[in-house]
């Protein structure tokens, strides 16, 4: 026996299912925006003590990422002044990045 059933249920529309999954899509995208935001304050709070451990482990991570911002801007002021400010502004991640990879490059 073969079911000709349509998958959109005969074309009504439920408009509970489509409010609920609206709500439940607005709740997690607000979870997901706080969780973002209680990441960045924790790598805020511990940018200094990262910052200084990957100077601690290898120093020459730092020092090529300044040379890359610094080459950039060599070529090409604009798009160098772009990535200088952002660096300053998401300092957070960009610390973070910079201790994973000196952490990652590190010989024990």
């Amino acid at each position: 026996m073969i079911n000709n059933r349509n998958f959109w249920g005969d074309g009504k529309i439920n408009t509970g299912s489509i409010i609920i999954g609206a709500v439940v899509m607005v709740v997690a995208f607000v979870l997901l925006l706080s969780l973002a935001q209680l990441t960045y304050k924790l790598l805020t709070f511990i940018a200094a003590p990262l910052l200084i451990a990957a100077a601690i482990i290898d120093h020459k991570v730092i020092l090529g990422y300044v040379n890359w911002v610094i080459g950039i801007g060599k070529r090409n002021i604009i798009l160098g002044i772009v990535v200088a400010v952002l660096s300053l502004v998401l300092y957070p991640l960009t610390i973070s990045i910079l201790f994973g990879r000196a952490f990652l490059t590190w010989r024990f």
